[in-house]
């Protein structure tokens, strides 16, 4: 438990600045006091490129990183303040098993102060960290997904390799959007706005930027994918995104198939799939679903058109367009309420039918805004954040992002009770960090 491996502060007792820790005995039996082999995520910490000056550099960048993710993994720990609190309250053993460097005459060993934390953040080559955590992840996913039909993430598999469990195919996607963290606004207003780029089956963040406004998403998804193979997969975006040059880019540059949204951003284009998806449904391909669940009922209906040479759409390298009509009511099946999404995509019918279609918008969604944002903001607490220095915003995210991943590795499906589980046990905070993730745990 926490309160047996922790020295709780007395209440009101500051934290100091460098709080140092005396040897309190020997390592508890079962965890590890060094670092572990490849595969855990210290590893991939530790590779992070270290720009500041080593004169007089007590903390190894990577040590730094692993105390933030040890300590934001447990409940309670949002704000960099209760992170360094996290680090002066551990034993000995436990920043030794995450990098720390005791003292060479004393052996002492210093947790980082709050202000150690904010300088890091601030200034942590962003790039770098997103690279090697997502290499982690990507790496993480590999070694622990099973079946006929893996794909191998987002470095292998061809599109329709998996089969969903309504017979359409899970074609290998990556959903793009942006989000803006509000309580970082600074003194002029300005949030700092988070794109980032997630898979769709694992809900791994391959990339991230952090931009100065959602204004400035359209111009920067081309550098968001330019490090990542999107080669064979369907890169999915709402209408923000709905862009010729988008499009130009994601199929002849990156060589993958994109799924937008059409809203009245681009009148012309919407009035053209509009017009090409109206008329009898006898004349066109059409496919349903329904849901009943939450206290609602929901009814889906999708109707898709090919773009040929006698219903010609400009737009580069279109090959449907689609219409998504959804109603929802309540458990009675009385409709309340109807929603009408106009879709465009580069996937020809041979490669997506109805069902195929239906099934990349929900993922989309269920990765980029429930599995990703959603969680960042009630789990973690993203949007009461005040971080605003430099790169401090990204690092964080990326930070939540990774953590997100190993509990979701280690079987964990709700992230607040995982975070409640950390808090009551230290080593476990530890192995998150220092061991390969394993997979035969039950939580739910």
């Amino acid at each position: 438990m926490l309160s047996s491996c922790l020295a709780t502060p007395v209440a009101g007792q500051s934290i100091p600045a460098d709080t140092t820790r005396e040897v309190y005995g020997d390592v508890p039996s079962g965890v590890s006091a060094v670092r572990a082999d490849c595969g855990a995520l210290v590893e991939y910490l530790n590779q992070v490129v270290d720009h500041r000056s080593r004169q007089g550099l007590r903390h190894e960048l990577g040590f730094l990183l692993a105390v933030v993710i040890a300590a934001t993994a447990c409940a309670g720990h949002d704000e960099v303040v209760a992170q360094a609190e996290w680090a002066a309250a551990a034993p000995r053993w436990v920043l030794l098993a995450l990098g720390a460097t005791p003292d060479p005459l004393t052996g002492v060993v210093t947790a980082p102060s709050e202000s150690t934390l904010r300088r890091v953040l601030a200034k942590v080559n962003p790039a770098d960290l997103e690279r090697l955590t997502a290499g982690w992840a990507q790496a993480t996913a590999r070694s622990t997904r099973a079946g006929p039909h893996d794909d191998g993430g987002v470095e292998g598999g061809q599109v329709g390799d998996e089969v969903a469990t309504d017979g359409a195919r899970r074609l290998a996607g990556v959903a793009i959007d942006g989000k803006s963290i509000r309580g970082a606004a600074a003194g002029g207003g300005t949030r700092p706005h988070l794109l980032s780029a997630v898979t769709h089956d694992d809900s791994i963040v391959l990339a991230g930027r952090q931009i100065p406004d959602k204004g400035s998403e359209i111009s920067e998804l081309a550098p968001l994918v330019a490090g990542l193979d999107l080669t064979g997969k369907v890169v999915t975006v709402d209408a923000l995104h709905t862009q010729r040059a988008t499009a130009e880019h994601l199929v002849s540059v990156k060589g993958a198939d994109y799924l937008m949204t059409i809203k009245g951003n681009q009148p012309t284009l919407l009035a053209a799939a509009q017009q090409a998806l109206s008329g009898p449904a006898a004349e066109f391909a059409e496919y349903t679903e329904h849901d009943r669940g939450h206290g609602r009922t929901e009814e889906r209906i999708l109707r898709t058109a090919p773009i040929t040479a006698d219903a010609p759409i400009d737009f580069p390298h279109a090959a449907q367009v689609f219409r998504v009509i959804r109603y929802v009511g309540g458990l009675d099946g009385q409709r309340r309420t109807k929603e009408v999404a106009h879709c465009i995509t580069s996937l020809t019918p041979d490669n997506a039918a109805g069902q195929d279609l239906a099934q990349l918008l929900r993922d989309h969604w269920g990765a980029i805004e429930i599995r990703l944002h959603w969680v960042r903001d009630t789990t973690f607490n993203e949007d009461k954040s005040t971080l605003r220095a430099g790169t401090a915003p990204q690092a964080m995210a990326i930070i939540r992002n990774t953590i997100m991943a190993a509990f979701r590795f280690a079987g964990w499906t709700n992230l607040k009770k995982a975070r409640r589980h950390f808090s009551h046990g230290i080593s476990w905070c530890v192995d998150l960090i220092t061991k390969p993730v394993k997979t035969d745990k039950d939580q739910t």
